[in-house]
C-alpha cells in the first residue's frame, strides 16, 4: 500500500487566523478546544573542551626512512588508452571501456581531449578506421 501521509501540527493563533472573525471561513470547522504549544524536544548540547593535538612525525621525519618510491606510479587514463590504441589500432569505445573500466562518455572524453592535443588521429571512416598514435 503506497501513499503519502502527513502530519500537520497547528498552534492557538493558526487555528484563529483560520477560522476568522465569523467563526469560520471558507468551509473550515473552527476548533473548539484549545491546542497546547507542543513541548520542545531540544537539549542544550554540552560543550566540552578539545585538547589541541600533538604534531605527529611524518615518515619522513623518522629515522631510518627514505623519501624514496618503491612503486612507479600509475598511469593516468589518457596514457592508458594511448598504450590500448598502439596495441589495438582498430579498437572501439567500447572495447576500451572495459579494458580502463570507465564509460564509453567517459572514453569519448578522453578521446576528444587526446585529438585536441595532437596525440593521436582517427585514419578512415569512424565505423571501419583506426587510431594513429602521432607521439
Amino acid at each position: 500500500m503506497g501513499g503519502l501521509m502527513m502530519t500537520f501540527h497547528a498552534d492557538a493563533g493558526h487555528a484563529a487566523a483560520v477560522a476568522g472573525p465569523e467563526g469560520g471561513a471558507g468551509g473550515t470547522t473552527p476548533i473548539t478546544t484549545p491546542i497546547e504549544p507542543r513541548k520542545s524536544t531540544r537539549t542544550t548540547p554540552i560543550t566540552t573542551p578539545i585538547e589541541p593535538r600533538k604534531p605527529s612525525r611524518t615518515t619522513q621525519e623518522r629515522p631510518g626512512t627514505t623519501q624514496e618510491t618503491t612503486a612507479e606510479p600509475a598511469a593516468t587514463t589518457q596514457e592508458r588508452i594511448v598504450g590500448l590504441l598502439r596495441q589495438n589500432p582498430a579498437a572501439t569505445r567500447r572495447e576500451l571501456a572495459v579494458d580502463v573500466g570507465i564509460t564509453i562518455d567517459g572514453i569519448k572524453y578522453h578521446l576528444e581531449r587526446l585529438k585536441q592535443a595532437g596525440r593521436i588521429r582517427r585514419q578512415g571512416t569512424s565505423r571501419s578506421g583506426t587510431w594513429e598514435v602521432l607521439w
